[in-house]
This record gives C-alpha cells, sequence and structure tokens, in this order.
C-alpha cells in the first residue's frame, strides 16, 4: 500500500532516522469534492464560497494523502521536495489508478500565462510542482517506483475554479456547463513523462475516476 510506504520508507529511502512520519489521508466514495484549506482562508471570498475546487464522482474508494503536509516535514533535509510540492496524492488500489492533484482558485487571466505572480501563469505553476513531486517520490527507491508506475492510470490532473463561483445560480449553473478549459477544447492536454497524462478541470466539471470522461 502506497500509504503504507510513505509513512515507514520514504525517509529511510533517502537516507533519514524518524521515529514518526505523519500521513494525513481519508478514503472517499460517491461524488466528493477536494479543496486547498490554506489558500480558503486567505480568500476574501471566505465566508460564502463553499470551498469546492475539484469534484470527482467514483464507485470504489479512492485514498487521498495530503501531500504538501506529509512533504512539510521533510523541509531542510535531503527528502525535502524541493522545487514545490502539489496539494494531493490520490490512488485506487481496486481501479489501479493513481493521480498526483494541484488545485488553484483563480481568475482566468492568471491561469495563463501572465504579469502576476507566477508570470508563466497558475497552470504551468501547477505542472511544474506535479512533476516536482512526482519525481521526488519515483526517485526515492525502486519500491516507490515500481508501485507508482504499475498504476494502468497515470494522471496529473489540474484544478481550478473562478473566485466567487455561485454554482447555486440558475443562470450561472448553465454558464458553466458549457465551459470545459480556457482556451482549449481538449480536457486532456498533453502526456507527460513517465506515463502520466495532464489533465484540467475546470470546476464545476466533475471528473469521473473510473473512466475518466467528464459529466
Amino acid at each position: 500500500m502506497l500509504k503504507t510506504l510513505l509513512e515507514s520508507h520514504f525517509h529511510k529511502a533517502y537516507g533519514l532516522t524518524r521515529a514518526q512520519v505523519n500521513v494525513n489521508s481519508q478514503v472517499c466514495c460517491g461524488t466528493f469534492s477536494l479543496s486547498d484549506p490554506k489558500a480558503c482562508e486567505l480568500c476574501d471570498s471566505n465566508a460564502t464560497c463553499n470551498h469546492q475546487t475539484l469534484l470527482i464522482s467514483s464507485d470504489e474508494p479512492v485514498q487521498i494523502i495530503n501531500l504538501e503536509e506529509f512533504a512539510r516535514q521533510f523541509d531542510g533535509t535531503k527528502a525535502e521536495f524541493e522545487g514545490g510540492v502539489c496539494d494531493f496524492l490520490l490512488f485506487s488500489a481496486i481501479n489501479t489508478q493513481l493521480a498526483l492533484c494541484d488545485l488553484s482558485c483563480s481568475s482566468a487571466a492568471y491561469v495563463e500565462p501572465n504579469h502576476g505572480k507566477y508570470p508563466e501563469g497558475k497552470r504551468a505553476k501547477a505542472l511544474s510542482q506535479m512533476k516536482n513531486s512526482l519525481n521526488k517520490l519515483l526517485y526515492a527507491d525502486v519500491l516507490f517506483e515500481l508501485k507508482i508506475l504499475s498504476n494502468s492510470r497515470k494522471r496529473l490532473i489540474f484544478s481550478w475554479r473562478e473566485p466567487q463561483v455561485d454554482v447555486n445560480d440558475p443562470a450561472e449553473q448553465t454558464m458553466m456547463d458549457f465551459i470545459t478549459t480556457p482556451d482549449s477544447d481538449e480536457e486532456m492536454l498533453t502526456a507527460e513523462e513517465h506515463g502520466f497524462e495532464f489533465v484540467q478541470i475546470k470546476y464545476p466539471k466533475i471528473y469521473r475516476w473510473e473512466n475518466s470522461t467528464y459529466s
């Protein structure tokens, strides 16, 4: 189980001795949502937002690990996720799917290259952090490499939403039903290294875990 490897083996693979390694995880099934609590706390719409950035539908249990929180334990060590870490690691033993996920609440202008804090755009920043996280796990040792690459479906998922989206508004919902991704009709944008595919989902579109179609 990948969760067990993170708890008991990741630090050893990087030559560290630890009394305890914490892995914040949960198992979800059905339709559920993910958000970035740290970003939500700083949001001006904190009181009115539903705090959802990615919606997932699955008929089977999906294990969700807060990878950012896990990585923080290794800051300043050989196991540090230098170059950034993504938000979540998701996997399902039943369906042999594994995904790294990064979330963002941003105006469309900032998802694309811009003159703001991330000139390359939030999408590119997220992809960079997911690839960096993937490599840090893969290169820990052969156990991690085998466990990760043996999954038949491997994804890097960038999910984002516009600030102050009110999906309870019928007019807003009707408009959002037609939105896929900015400046692209393709939700699966490109194939990435190590057999991982880069997928972009704009809230409130739903990522279907088993067959990766979108509602």
